[in-house]
């Protein structure tokens, strides 16, 4: 029996994910996609994306558990009622064709979802339609974001509100500058040191060396 469910699920997996080469799995939906070296998707992260509202996610974010990122599953607020009608009772596309990749006649979005490179959401985090969470930035647990929040900035609550920059404006200027995230692993593995000191200056110093000489030290 065990076995028997463990093979039922492996399919369900395979069928809804793909392995890359970096031993992270990643959706198989052509509207959502997703960095190197991210991790932190499962079946349930990410709901509703569709050509309307597609999801984009940069390298290396680190995605907490529970994280829901909801692309195209709104209900417009300005119509009589709220509820699906035309999806569960009427049975009908009657004039209402829904968005490619999507079911769903009555469903809303307010557009696509980006989430920037070295991003890290916290456990329980709700993201919404349309908004950006910019490179580096922080989202706390349980957060709820519902417009977009800047780059190495740390927002928390709900509504997600910022509460402070992780850098000055002048050391994000320059992290964002040096697209140190496009480095390849090799390159990144040789600068390790400086990915664990707490010194911008030098860590900016050896991505720049590193593209100057990519097989040096």
């Amino acid at each position: 029996m065990k076995s028997s469910l463990g093979k039922r699920i492996k399919a369900l997996r395979k069928k809804l994910f793909r392995k890359t080469e970096d031993n992270f799995f990643r959706p198989r939906n052509r509207f959502i996609t997703v960095g190197r070296h991210t991790y932190g998707i499962r079946k349930n992260t990410i709901i509703g994306a569709t050509e309307k509202s597609p999801v984009s996610i940069g390298h290396f974010c680190s995605i907490g558990g529970n994280v829901q990122i909801l692309a195209h599953v709104g209900h417009p607020v300005d119509l009589p009622s709220t509820y699906p009608f035309r999806s569960l009772v009427f049975r009908h596309t009657k004039n209402q064709t829904p968005a490619p990749g999507h079911l769903n006649h009555d469903s809303v979005t307010r557009g696509p979802i980006h989430i920037g490179h070295d991003v890290w959401v916290g456990h329980n985090a709700l993201i919404l339609s349309g908004v950006t969470i910019g490179i580096g930035a922080v989202i706390g647990a349980g957060a709820v974001v519902t417009r977009d929040i800047p780059p190495y900035a740390i927002a928390v609550g709900s509504p997600a509100r910022v509460i402070r920059h992780r850098f000055d404006p002048a050391a994000i200027s320059a992290l964002l500058k040096s697209e140190w995230w496009e480095l390849p692993d090799a390159a990144l593995e040789k600068i390790d040191s400086c990915l664990y000191a707490r010194d911008i200056p030098a860590f900016l110093d050896a991505v720049v060396r590193q593209r100057a000489n990519p097989g040096g030290q």
